[in-house]
């Protein structure tokens, strides 16, 4: 787990310390140089996020773009991004259950066809060239 606050580590330690499953897949790495999240997005399978509210949800573009398959709350710059789940995973802020059952369902997923499906759909709607290349032809039409 990369996070950016301590506000819940004493919680979240004291779970993974519950669970032995949680305790050999579950490690906390805290803040990272948001240089060096290239490497870690691209050592995951996942990209988990249980934010309220984003602007634009850079860190969940810039995990795709890695072939993070993502798993996030059903808040507006998620549900644009994922297209409403469909390059994705959501479930609604703040309700734990359905996130648990979500990420139990997941240990059948396809896991490696899965991240590349993200990459290839980031490549080609999400990434610099092809909003680029969209607005061209935008501008072309006009």
């Amino acid at each position: 787990m990369i996070y950016q606050n301590e506000d819940l580590l004493e919680e979240i330690k004291n779970k993974v310390l519950q669970s032995i499953v949680l305790e050999d897949a579950v490690k906390l790495i805290g803040k990272v140089d948001h240089r060096e999240l290239p490497y870690w997005f691209s050592a995951a399978n996942f990209f988990i996020s249980g934010s309220l509210s984003e602007g634009s949800g850079y860190a969940l573009l810039e995990a795709m773009a890695c072939g993070c398959i993502p798993v996030v709350t059903a808040i507006p710059s998620f549900e644009k991004i994922t297209e409403k789940g469909k390059y994705g995973y959501l479930f609604p802020p703040g309700d734990v259950e359905t996130l648990a059952q979500l990420l139990e369902n997941l240990h059948t997923l396809p896991i490696e066809k899965e991240r590349l499906r993200i990459e290839k759909y980031f490549r080609e709607k999400l990434s610099f060239q092809s909003i680029a290349e969209s607005l061209g032809e935008v501008i072309n039409q006009l």
